[in-house]
């Protein structure tokens, strides 16, 4: 079974479970230095926060004969379940609060030549060979305590980063 029908199959079994609670679908995450990533990400109908499982070391253990789709899907289910309720005590509204995210960003040195793409529409200053991006920790999360993320265009009061 080539990828492509492994991602679909294992959204099949992942909808089925979740039923009305959760929206499940299929997206492609471009990560550092131009790696593409498949995974199924979740959310529920009312927070517009979500979370994702990433498939490629899944697909390898079902090809290696590891485990079957219905295993298979059952975990990422369970997984993404889990970083749900992970998620609840996320405030969106503080994203927008400079007060509050101030404390929160940071930033990271990544190729810039390798990383045009996904560079597309975030923040970033050209330094020699390299581009500063700026990332926004997410905390108050329960099980990892935190998570970053590539900060995209956004305004804080007076303050434009895009």
């Amino acid at each position: 079974m080539r990828m492509e029908k492994f991602v679909e199959e294992v959204l099949k079994g992942v909808t089925e479970k979740a039923g009305d609670t959760f929206n499940a679908s299929i997206t492609e995450n471009l990560k550092n230095n131009g790696v593409k990533r498949k995974a199924i990400i979740m959310m529920s109908p009312e927070n517009k926060v979500g979370s994702s499982i990433y498939l490629e070391e899944l697909y390898a253990e079902y090809k290696n004969g590891g485990r079957g789709i219905d295993a298979i899907a059952g975990e990422v289910y369970q997984k993404l379940v889990e970083h749900m309720n992970d998620l609840e005590d996320v405030r969106l509204g503080d994203f927008q609060k400079w007060d509050v995210m101030k404390h929160r960003i940071y930033a990271k040195l990544v190729n810039f030549e390798s990383n045009k793409e996904l560079l597309k529409g975030k923040p970033y200053r050209k330094f020699l060979d390299l581009a500063v991006v700026y990332l926004a920790r997410v905390e108050g999360l329960k099980e990892s305590g935190s998570h970053s993320g590539f900060m995209q265009s956004v305004s804080y009061g007076d303050r434009r980063y895009a």
